[in-house]
């Protein structure tokens, strides 16, 4: 049977390079897994790692997108045998639901790879509705910026600053944004709730 994975980690903990190394050696065994990237995150087209390694995005979904048709229209025209789904934090629920369908109806593992919360502590609900779905639910370890701790959260800065408030998403917004992790003690003193 096969099974829906959520591979969650905080920011530079190498969700995107796990997710170019897996579909890779499905590639090594003449396998083919399709990768699919929600069309909100604008900052490159592809899958990029920060190690400089990249990949080409077979299905890019906005979130009015009926995902299981384009998966099933996509699979009419070219087989595969496993779908990588990267940034699923950027999903809606249905669109989660679905990806969890189709791992049922088509016999055929999903691995969505993301982050569980974003730069104030909140879940995103594509991220907690696959955490309630995943057969199989992995973390993928980093550590905090500011020192050698575990990162157990995300966080924002903007020229230079640790935000508190603001959209959930910011991807491009013409000023410095970064994305940082950092350990619980870290995210308390900088960021709080």
């Amino acid at each position: 049977m096969a099974k829906f994975f959520f591979r969650y980690g905080s920011m530079n903990s190498g969700k995107s390079t796990m997710l170019i190394q897996v579909a890779h050696n499905y590639s090594e065994t003449g396998q083919r897994a399709i990768i699919i990237k929600p069309s909100i995150d604008t900052k490159e087209k592809g899958i990029h790692s920060r190690i400089g390694i990249s990949k080409p995005v077979d299905i890019y979904i906005s979130e009015n997108d009926d995902i299981a048709k384009r998966i099933k229209d996509f699979y009419s025209k070219e087989h595969f045998d496993a779908i990588m789904v990267d940034e699923v934090q950027f999903l809606t629920p249905k669109q989660v639901e679905d990806l969890y369908k189709i791992t049922i109806e088509m016999s055929v593992p999903v691995m969505a790879y993301g982050l569980r919360t974003d730069f104030r502590g909140q879940s995103f609900p594509g991220a907690a509705r696959a955490l309630d779905l995943a057969n199989v639910i992995e973390e993928i370890r980093t550590k905090c910026t500011l020192c050698s701790k575990k990162a157990d959260h995300n966080s924002r800065r903007r020229n230079g600053e640790f935000e508190k408030n603001g959209n959930q998403i910011v991807i491009d917004d013409g000023t410095t944004v970064e994305y940082v992790p950092l350990c619980s003690s870290h995210f308390l003193e900088k960021v709080g709730f």
